[in-house]
């Protein structure tokens, strides 16, 4: 599906979004894919646990995530988006109390990836 969609875009595509949820083999593949047809990639703070619910693993997992394309797949550190993603601000949940501070805290943790982009903050 991804590779149909970078065949046919015009201009710069943006893969929106990967995440080691799957874990990291699909993770690379999708990468080195992204790479092959020279789009940026928006990589999210979801491993293989879940998603990250605090500024440490947040932190942990898009150290992990943009270390990876950037790696093995050369992308530029201004083609790789991390998105300090979720907070369920404003959701009435009582499942969530508290995950807005460490999503607002992991997207002002911009000294490990200072040249990428935040998005979801």
């Amino acid at each position: 599906m991804i590779e149909a969609g970078l065949r046919s875009v015009q201009g710069k595509p943006v893969v929106n979004s990967l995440s080691l949820k799957e874990g990291e083999a699909p993770f690379l593949g999708q990468a080195r894919l992204a790479r092959r047809y020279g789009a940026a990639v928006v990589v999210m703070a979801f491993d293989e646990a879940g998603q990250a619910d605090s500024v440490e693993r947040k932190v942990e997992i898009l150290a992990r995530g943009p270390s990876h394309p950037r790696g093995t797949g050369r992308f530029d550190d201004e083609d790789v988006t991390t998105t300090r993603t979720s907070s369920s601000i404003g959701t009435g949940s009582g499942s969530t109390p508290g995950t807005a501070p460490p999503t607002w805290h992991a997207a002002l943790a911009p000294a490990r990836f200072p040249h990428s982009l935040v998005s979801g903050a």
